[in-house]
């Protein structure tokens, strides 16, 4: 039997079963993260949304999708990753990866 994620709201932190649970959901999000951060006027919402589309679609489960730690973990692993990827083009090239607020 696979193993079950902590159901949503239950706890404010991930325990160890759902970091288990969900590393690679977390490893894939960081790479989707990680490129998108890459590119110019990417940025981290735009590669939260990519990341969420991404686990969405490999999902085994879909009807169970977002709840519980994996659901916070995928699009957060990808929001981190691309906001320090955002740094190699602004110091290489000089271009700003996002454009700040007011």
């Amino acid at each position: 039997m696979k193993p079950e994620l902590s159901p949503p709201g239950s706890r404010a932190v991930a325990t160890l079963r759902d970091l288990a649970v969900s590393k690679w959901a977390i490893v894939r999000g960081s790479l989707v993260g990680f490129f998108v951060g890459l590119l110019p006027g990417g940025g981290a919402v735009i590669a939260s949304l990519l990341s969420y589309a991404v686990e969405k679609r490999v999902s085994k489960e879909p009807e169970r999708f977002a709840r519980g730690a994996g659901g916070r973990g995928r699009p957060e692993s990808a929001n981190n990753a691309a906001a320090s990827a955002s740094f190699i083009p602004m110091l290489t090239l000089g271009i700003r990866g996002i454009r700040p607020l007011p």
